[in-house]
């Protein structure tokens, strides 16, 4: 399996994630997990310091959120594929 690991610095020199890094390295692993790559953290860089999203536990939190939309998501297509066959829409 591919894997990648994203690196980005702050000019403002404070490492902490802001809600574009968030956002965007959930999108990331959401995008990852459907091409079948990935990711394996993040990290951003701000004097002399960093943060790492897999150290601090995010792209796990991510992982199991891109699962849970995938086994809802399948469950809702069955019940709609069901109820289309009961109603006899689908035959």
């Amino acid at each position: 399996m591919v894997s990648l690991i994203f690196i980005n610095n702050h000019p403002s020199a404070d490492p902490g994630p802001n809600k574009n890094d968030k956002e965007m390295t959930r999108d990331l692993v959401y995008v990852g997990n459907i091409m079948w790559i990935r990711v394996l953290d993040h990290i951003i860089i701000g004097d002399n310091r960093y943060f790492s999203f897999a150290g601090e536990g995010p792209i796990e939190e991510y992982e199991m959120d891109f699962l849970n939309l995938k086994v809802k998501g399948t469950s809702e297509g069955k019940r709609r594929l069901y109820r289309a066959k009961l109603s006899g829409e689908f035959t």
